[in-house]
């Protein structure tokens, strides 16, 4: 007998996860072929490898910091997802359109690779960075203001965290995208201090928050 349920709503978060660590996986490998390899070899058939090795850097250097904004993304997923206990047909739609718009990191990655000094390639970079750090804000304060969809155990230092960690991204894409416009090096920088200084920051929130779990 088929279930009266919507199939939506019986949807488990493991199921949810799997498609999910799938994406993330995708996405992430195809960064590395957006590495554009100059060619090594000149007319006279002299290798070239030391001077035009250099013409790598760009590439390596878009394709770096997109792998690590990623990984800040599945992180912060984690994190969210770690804590909630039930989901509904809301926050099932919201991780789709997240996953979407992981999706596109590869295109707008590409774009600043081919077009570099050009401002519109890394305003569409941080534009779609941008979108895909929005859904997460949304999933985490949709599941934090209904009573039964976070964990009961959790503290409100963790929901704090946790609310710290969704609201950075989008915050960092926000400034970045709009310095696009005045100064592309500056863009750039703050795109690799800004990931440097997230990873350091939940690092160190996470044993301060461990330091106090002992304490008490």
């Amino acid at each position: 007998m088929v279930d009266d349920e919507n199939p939506i709503e019986i949807i488990t978060k493991s199921r949810l996860e799997g498609l999910t660590e799938g994406v993330f996986a995708i996405v992430m490998t195809l960064l590395v072929f957006l590495i554009i390899a100059p060619e090594f070899v000149d007319d006279s058939g002299n290798t070239m490898l030391h001077i035009r090795a250099a013409e790598l850097l760009p590439s390596i250097r878009a394709y770096a910091s997109s792998f690590v904004v990623l990984g800040i993304f599945w992180v912060t997923h984690h994190a969210v997802f770690h804590y909630i206990q039930r989901l509904d047909g809301f926050i099932i739609w919201i991780n789709i359109i997240f996953l979407m718009t992981v999706a596109l990191v590869p295109l707008s990655t590409l774009m600043v690779v081919n077009y570099d000094p050009v401002p519109l390639a890394l305003v569409f970079y941080g534009a779609n960075m941008f979108a895909a750090s929005v859904p997460l804000v949304l999933i985490w304060m949709y599941a934090a203001r209904t009573g039964d969809m976070v964990h009961p155990d959790v503290d409100k230092a963790t929901m704090r965290l946790v609310t710290l960690k969704t609201l950075a991204a989008p915050a960092i894409f926000m400034v970045a995208t709009g310095v696009s416009y005045l100064d592309l090096h500056a863009t750039r920088t703050i795109y690799f201090v800004a990931g440097a200084a997230y990873i350091v920051l939940t690092v160190i929130l996470h044993k301060k928050r461990i330091q106090v779990k002992r304490s008490r």
